[in-house]
Parts: structure tokens; sequence; C-alpha cells
């Protein structure tokens, strides 16, 4: 079985559509608790304060990653949920389709298909491709 002629569908329009949603909400998650992730990390004292090295005039909200991992969150979970499209049909080994996939066995999984895998062609040896290449005829 060749597994490196894997070919599948071209399915690229349902993952643009999942990706610029996945970004979109991940994006207007982030905007969305930047606002309230700075009011808490205020009433938490968990701010930067001027002094020293450090020219701002007044204190500086900590915790903006806060709101941008709620962001990666929220967009991970839209990819997660939207992502799920039935790849039953869209996987193809050989030019054979994988009608039924992941069936789990005690000594493996099966993945069933819809015609019969023949190995390649052997190797027909040095003297059959030394005449089928011309060049050698008087080696033979």
């Amino acid at each position: 079985m060749d597994w490196t002629n894997l070919q599948t569908f071209d399915f690229s329009e349902y993952r643009a559509a999942t990706y610029l949603l996945a970004i979109g909400l991940g994006w207007l998650a982030t905007y969305s608790l930047t606002p309230a992730v700075r009011k808490l990390a205020i009433k938490l004292d968990f701010v930067d304060k001027p002094g020293g090295r450090k020219k701002h005039a007044h204190a500086i909200a900590l915790g903006g990653g806060l709101a941008v991992f709620g962001g990666s969150l929220a967009a991970i979970a839209v990819s997660y949920l939207f992502a799920d499209i039935n790849l039953d049909v869209m996987f193809f080994v050989n030019d054979a389709r994988i009608v039924q996939r992941d069936i789990h066995c005690d000594n493996g999984i099966i993945q069933v298909i819809d015609a019969v895998l023949l190995p390649p062609d052997p190797d027909p040896g040095i003297v059959e491709r030394a005449r089928r290449d011309g060049r050698f005829e008087t080696l033979l």
C-alpha cells in the first residue's frame, strides 16, 4: 500500500470559511476580553507602576496576554467545532476510495476501500533495464 500517493478532494472552500470564522471570532473575543481583563488587573493591583526606568505617568494594567489567550481559545474552539467535515468520501489510496475508516480491531485499525490494491510492478532487473535502454546492446 503506497501511502505516499494519498489524494484528497479539494475542500479548501470549507477550510477557508472555517479559518476565517475562527480568526474573526478569535479577534472579536480578544477585543471584547481586553477591557474586562484591564479592569480586573487594576482591581487586583496587577499593574506596572511608574518609577525608576519606567517613564509612564500612571500605572499600566498588565494581563493583556490573558485576553489574547482567551481569544486564541475561542478560535481553537471554533476550529474544532466547525472543522468536523466528513472525510470518508474524500480520501483515496492509489485511486481506491476509502469507504469506511478507522475500524478499531485487536491488532490495528482497518480502512475499508472500494478497490483492490495491487503491488507495484516488480523491478525488471538489470538485464531488462539494459535491453529497454537500447544503449547496451553489445553487453547483451
